[in-house]
């Protein structure tokens, strides 16, 4: 894609958050429809509901969970306190975390609509934008490493010429079985899937992907090791321009649909610095 400074008015903008160890990432349409994905920590849905308060959002059209560990979904009950919330979508994935229970509960006990992710879905962003789900499908998978992982929401995020892959904490398996069901995928930014774990991020997913700009989030010092040397060694391999929420902070890629900007909240190596954030 062409990285040059791209107008607020009428662009899709996409911000990583710097949530620690953990996700958290909010789309706002060319038409101002608001998505989250993830919530990170507790702690980060506090910091998303702030960023949120500091650019005049008021609602959370939809919340996708892309599965239910802590670091992904543990914020969404902080996000609620404060935020008012359309619909949530999440894979459907049983899981047994007191943290998901309650917040499944507290979403019974409101007026938020609750869907249940599948390949296929698609929610609209305005202006042609959208967000395509590529996974989960039925029947979920099973017998993985872990299948909460295995089963995450993947979506495509188009807008115009441009998109990008979101990818939750996708495992091997589920990056085989999206190759596998001939969706497209080739897209110049992705979201690296698990904080750049060596557990997904194959050679020939990345092969189909062809990202020229990566963005991975995690936290700074993790005592996973996150990101892998391995993963980073083979996005490197493909020509992408890495970013990380642990280095970078949190980044902005904003795009009109044909030019892509990228800007990091902290200067780092490989940090563009093309605009101030509004």
């Amino acid at each position: 894609p062409t990285i040059a400074p791209v107008k607020a008015a009428g662009a899709l903008d996409v911000r990583v958050m710097d949530v620690g160890q953990g996700d958290g990432i909010l789309i706002r349409g060319p038409e101002g429809k608001v998505v989250l994905v993830d919530a990170g920590h507790g702690s980060g849905g506090v910091k998303i509901a702030e960023l949120c308060r500091r650019l005049g959002i008021e609602r959370i059209d939809v919340a996708v969970l892309t599965h239910a560990h802590l670091d992904h979904m543990g914020g969404f009950l902080r996000v609620m306190e404060r935020l008012e919330i359309t619909e949530v979508v999440d894979p459907g994935f049983a899981h047994t975390g007191k943290t998901y229970r309650r917040l499944l509960k507290q979403i019974e006990a409101s007026d938020v609509r609750y869907t249940v992710a599948r390949q296929g879905m698609v929610i609209e962003l305005g202006k042609g934008s959208r967000l395509v789900l590529l996974a989960p499908q039925d029947p979920l998978l099973r017998g993985t490493r872990s299948d909460a992982n295995a089963n995450s929401v993947v979506a495509r995020l188009e807008y115009g010429d441009l998109c990008m892959v979101l990818t939750g904490d996708a495992e091997l398996q589920t990056e085989e079985r999206i190759l596998r069901s001939g969706q497209r995928i080739r897209c110049p930014i992705l979201k690296v899937a698990h904080h750049g774990s060596k557990y997904s991020s194959s050679e020939r997913w990345l092969a189909e992907v062809k990202p020229s700009i990566a963005v991975i989030s995690a936290g700074a010092d993790n005592r996973y090791g996150h990101p892998a040397p391995e993963t980073l060694r083979r996005l490197e391999a493909v020509g992408a321009m890495i970013y990380r929420t642990d280095l970078h902070g949190t980044v902005l890629v904003r795009t009109d649909g044909t030019k892509v900007m990228v800007v990091t909240e902290n200067e780092a190596p490989g940090a563009h610095r093309a605009a101030a954030v509004p």
